[in-house]
């Protein structure tokens, strides 16, 4: 998406943001073919953290927005699954 984006002429920035834990353990728990139940209790609180990481990714890129080429009310978020949820949070 993000190259894309970019051979149409417009400015990227990848965001990279605090998401739940994924240890090599983590991961196999998650992706068993258990119930993933245990999993629900984590996501509440990671979800105030990412809100966070992409407001402060927005407010960056609008302060130095003359440095970096960009237009400060041009600035925008765009997310493909977990990174949806961020932008629509």
């Amino acid at each position: 998406m993000a190259r894309w984006l970019r051979d149409q002429g417009i400015a990227v920035f990848l965001l990279k943001y605090r998401v739940v834990q994924t240890t090599p353990e983590h991961r196999a728990r998650l992706f068993a073919e258990q119930s993933s139940a245990h999993v629900n209790p984590e996501v509440p609180p990671i979800l105030p953290l990412e809100l966070a990481d992409a407001r402060a990714a927005l407010k960056y890129v609008r302060a130095h927005a003359g440095d970096l080429g960009v237009v400060p009310t041009r600035v925008g978020m765009i997310g493909a699954s977990a990174g949806a949820v961020v932008t629509l949070s």
